[in-house]
C-alpha cells in the first residue's frame, strides 16, 4: 500500500460564503488581533475550530475544544462543510509576489494522507524541536473534534519535477478554491480523483523521504492521536484514518519556495557596551563599515545588499544602537565553527544561526540556550526596516541582520538526524487553514 493515499476531504460548500472570508494562517501564527477579525469576518470563519476563543466560566466539558467539536458538527448537519464523496489528492498552488524579485510566482502543492512515522523510522525528519504546550493544545482539539484542521507543510526532493508536472496537467481548469489571505497570497485547490492521475503520482512519490516545514506540533500531535487510538483499538488494521495525516507536499528543488531571514535583535542585555562587542568580534570576524546614509533605514539597504552577496562567506549584519553606522560581518575561516564544542555535525555547525547563536550570543552577550528559549534577550523579526526602528527607538541595543537558511542547509542536518536551532527558517507563504480538513473518527477508514 503507498505512503500517500487519497482521502475524502471536508471543505467549505457555497451556504458558507466567500472562502477567502473563511480561511485562516495556521493556528500558531494567528495573533489576538487576528484571532478577532476572522471572528469577525463571517459567522463560519474555520477560526471557531482551528483556534476558538476561551470563555470565563470553561470547564471540563465545555470549553473551546468541544465548542469547536459543536460547531464542526453543525456546520457538516447544515450543509455548510461537506464531506467529498471520492478519495482526493488535492492539488494546492499559492500564487505570490515573490519578495525578492518581485515577480508572480508559484509553489505547486498537493495534499495527500501520508502513513505516518515515528521519526526514528527515518523516513519522516523534523528539523525543530517542539514544546509540550502547543502538542497539548492540539491533541486535546483532535480528541475533541476527531479532525485534523490545519496542514502540515512537508518537502520532498524531486529533482526532475515528475510530480509538479502531473499536477501542472491537472490544473487548466477553474479551481475549486481561490483564497486570497491578508498577504496578497492566492491560495487554489484542485480536486484530482482519477484513479490513473493519483497512482502516477504515488509511484512518483515512491522511496521518497520527507522533511516537516511547517507544522512540526502538529504532525507530533497525530502521531500522539494514533498512539493512542491504537491503543484503545488494538486489531487495528491500519487503514483506520487516524493512521494518516493530511499533508500539503511541496518539492524542495522548486525555486518557487521562498524562505526570510529571520533578524535577532537584542535587548536587556546587562552591561552591553559596543565598543567591547566589536572588539571581540574582530578576532573572528572580517568587518567592513558601511557608512550612515540620510537615515538608517536608507543605510540598512545597502548593508542587506552586502550581506546576501556574502551569503556563502558567513555574513551578518549590524546595527548598534547611538552608533549611525552599520557593519557587515564575515567570518574569518570556516574551520572556526568547525572546531566548535560538541559532536554535532559540520553542516550544523556551519549554519549562519549556529555562528551567531554559538559564537556571537552566548560568548559575547552571555545570550544561551535558555536565555534564547524563553525570549528573555533576543526579539525575531523578519523584515530589516522593524528591526532598525526597534534600536532607533532605543528600546533594543542593537540588531544581527542574517540571509536565510535555505533549503539544502535544511536537506543536510536532517539526514543527520539533527534539528536546526531556535527560529532558523520562515517559510512563505504559509498554508492556510480551512481550505481542506481531515475526518478521522474511530470508523472512518482510508
Amino acid at each position: 500500500m503507498s505512503e500517500i493515499l487519497p482521502f475524502k476531504g471536508v471543505h467549505f460548500t457555497d451556504k458558507a460564503g466567500n472562502i477567502q472570508d473563511l480561511i485562516t494562517q495556521p493556528y500558531d501564527k494567528i495573533t489576538p488581533e487576528m484571532q478577532e477579525n476572522y471572528y469577525k469576518r463571517s459567522e463560519y470563519n474555520s477560526i471557531r475550530f482551528v483556534l476558538g476563543k476561551e470563555q470565563t466560566g470553561d470547564n471540563d466539558t465545555c470549553n473551546k475544544y468541544t465548542r469547536a467539536r459543536d460547531t464542526f458538527q453543525q456546520f457538516l448537519k447544515k450543509g455548510i462543510l461537506t464531506m467529498d464523496d471520492e478519495p482526493t489528492i488535492y492539488a494546492y498552488d499559492q500564487e505570490y509576489v515573490h519578495p525578492d524579485s518581485g515577480k508572480i510566482v508559484t509553489r505547486k502543492c498537493y495534499i495527500g494522507a501520508l502513513k505516518l512515522h515515528e521519526y526514528e523510522e527515518n523516513i519522516v525528519y523534523p528539523h525543530e524541536h517542539t514544546l509540550s504546550g502547543p502538542k497539548d493544545d492540539r491533541l486535546n482539539l483532535t480528541r475533541a473534534m476527531e479532525a485534523n484542521t490545519g496542514l502540515v507543510l512537508m518537502f520532498y526532493r524531486d529533482n526532475e519535477f515528475a510530480v509538479q508536472k502531473i499536477l501542472e496537467e491537472n490544473t487548466k481548469s477553474e479551481p475549486l478554491f481561490d483564497a486570497v489571505d491578508h498577504f496578497n497570497t492566492h491560495h487554489k485547490i484542485w480536486k484530482i480523483t482519477d484513479k490513473k492521475v493519483i497512482s502516477t503520482i504515488q509511484k512518483a512519490m515512491e522511496g521518497k523521504t520527507y522533511i516537516v516545514c511547517d507544522g512540526h506540533h502538529r504532525y507530533e500531535t497525530a502521531l500522539n492521536y494514533r498512539n493512542e487510538m491504537r491503543h484503545k483499538n488494538p486489531g487495528y488494521s491500519g487503514r483506520e484514518a487516524w493512521n494518516y495525516r493530511m499533508v500539503a507536499f511541496a518539492n524542495s528543488a522548486d525555486p518557487a519556495l521562498f524562505v526570510y531571514p529571520t533578524h535577532r535583535v537584542i535587548r536587556n542585555v546587562d552591561g552591553f557596551n559596543d565598543k567591547k562587542l566589536l572588539e571581540r568580534l574582530g578576532e573572528k570576524f572580517n568587518i567592513e563599515t558601511v557608512e550612515p546614509k540620510c537615515c538608517p533605514e536608507t543605510t540598512v539597504v545597502e548593508l542587506a545588499g552586502s550581506v546576501k552577496r556574502y551569503a556563502e562567506k558567513h555574513a551578518f549584519g549590524l546595527y548598534i544602537q547611538g552608533d549611525e553606522r552599520m557593519y557587515k560581518l564575515t567570518l574569518k575561516d570556516e574551520r572556526i565553527a568547525k572546531q566548535l564544542p560538541g559532536d554535532m555535525s559540520d553542516d550544523w555547525k556551519t549554519l549562519d544561526v549556529t555562528i551567531l547563536h554559538k559564537i556571537i550570543l552566548e560568548p559575547m552577550l552571555g545570550i544561551g540556550e535558555k536565555e534564547l528559549a524563553e525570549q528573555s534577550n533576543v526579539d525575531y523579526i523578519r523584515h530589516f526596516d522593524e528591526s532598525v526602528k526597534l534600536v532607533s527607538s532605543g528600546s533594543h541595543q542593537c540588531a544581527f541582520f542574517m540571509n536565510p537558511t535555505l533549503t539544502h542547509h535544511v536537506e543536510a542536518v536532517t539526514k543527520h538526524n539533527e534539528t536546526m536551532p531556535q527560529k532558523s527558517t520562515d517559510y512563505f507563504p504559509k498554508v492556510q487553514s480551512g481550505l481542506v480538513l481531515q475526518y478521522i473518527p474511530d470508523n472512518e477508514e482510508i
